[in-house]
């Protein structure tokens, strides 16, 4: 939570990080751990079901017109990856780490990039590259018990999957 600017000293009498696995029954405890923080644990954070996510997260987030949470993400993105550069390289000067690190791709400089051949890059992918995608609303008397409809909704599903794309082929 520090990296992120998130972190409250007040806290951390409130918060006590408990490490277990959640395959195993009462995650692994001891039976009196377990039974002294089923009375007293108002919420449970999960890393792993967190952390999964994160990969995913500009794919959940496009159909929310999150335009301005993109730009948020891609701008906090490249803060880090600028301190990294400035943290690993100390006695370089800026225009070094940018020559380096950064180049121009497309329309878009200071695109955090690999240079693989002369004209063929290993770039980041930006979070305002995503395509936001708009749901079509169903008609408001369409219903779909009745057989009137069925036409309507097939036609409607068929429609839904078909921009669709499988991030693990």
């Amino acid at each position: 939570m520090e990296f992120f600017d998130k972190y409250n000293p007040a806290w951390e009498q409130r918060i006590h990080v408990v490490v277990g696995d959640a395959s195993i029954p009462k995650f692994g405890l001891e039976e009196e751990t377990y039974e002294i923080l089923r009375s007293k644990v108002d919420c449970i954070f999960n890393c792993a079901a967190i952390v999964s996510h994160l990969g995913l997260w500009v794919n959940f987030q496009k159909y929310n017109v999150s335009s301005v949470a993109f730009r948020y993400v891609d701008w906090q993105t490249f803060k880090a990856l600028w301190r990294w550069c400035r943290r690993r390289h100390k006695n370089k000067p800026a225009a070094w780490i940018r020559d380096k690190y950064f180049h121009r791709i497309g329309n878009r400089s200071w695109t955090f990039s690999e240079k693989l051949t002369e004209d063929n890059y290993l770039a980041l992918v930006y979070a305002t590259d995503t395509n936001i995608t708009r749901f079509t609303r169903i008609k408001a008397e369409a219903n779909p018990y009745d057989e009137i409809w069925m036409e309507y909704f097939a036609e409607r599903k068929n429609k839904s999957y078909s921009n669709f794309k499988f991030v693990y082929e």
